[in-house]
């Protein structure tokens, strides 16, 4: 519903401020409720993925690259960046 797509860009509006802030596990904490609610928003996925490379968990983060590309194969440069992750 509508309703349920504003809540879930109103956490992910909090996620990327969380991000900015560096205040990292509560960002990734928002993105994930923000893709609870909306679970095709290729751009919380592949927000998610950087946050989650960044903090270590590359194997969490490659999977949600992989899954804003399904989502959105047309994200820029994050096809790249995928291949680059899995083949250094």
């Amino acid at each position: 519903t509508d309703k349920a797509r504003d809540a879930g860009i109103n956490f992910l509006d909090a996620a990327d401020l969380y991000a900015r802030r560096r205040e990292f596990p509560t960002a990734i904490r928002l993105f994930r409720e923000s893709l609870a609610i909306d679970p095709a928003n290729a751009r919380a996925h592949a927000a998610l993925g950087y946050l989650l490379i960044y903090t270590g968990d590359r194997a969490g983060g490659a999977a949600e690259w992989q899954r804003a590309l399904e989502l959105d194969p047309g994200i820029p440069g994050l096809r790249d960046r995928l291949k680059r992750l899995e083949h250094p």
